[in-house]
């Protein structure tokens, strides 16, 4: 969830453990659903390998990380 009253985009970007960018992409955001769902998706719509993954989230003077985990 998004810390606040935060509306507005929001640039969601996903690295692997070499800080390599797998996906980015922008979401629209409004104060009454701050929620965010990561898909474990590359940037043609794959799914990602197994593996921990870095996803940040960046909008406005807001910035989180946070990681997410593949597993099969």
């Amino acid at each position: 969830g998004l810390p606040g009253k935060f509306s507005g985009p929001l640039t969601l970007c996903t690295y692997n453990l070499r800080g390599q960018l797998v996906k980015e992409e922008v979401r629209a955001v409004n104060a009454m659903n701050r929620d965010l769902l990561w898909q474990a998706l590359d940037k043609e719509g794959r799914p990602l390998d197994s593996g921990i993954y870095l996803i940040r989230a960046k909008g406005g003077d807001f910035c989180q990380t946070a990681r997410g985990m593949v597993v099969k």
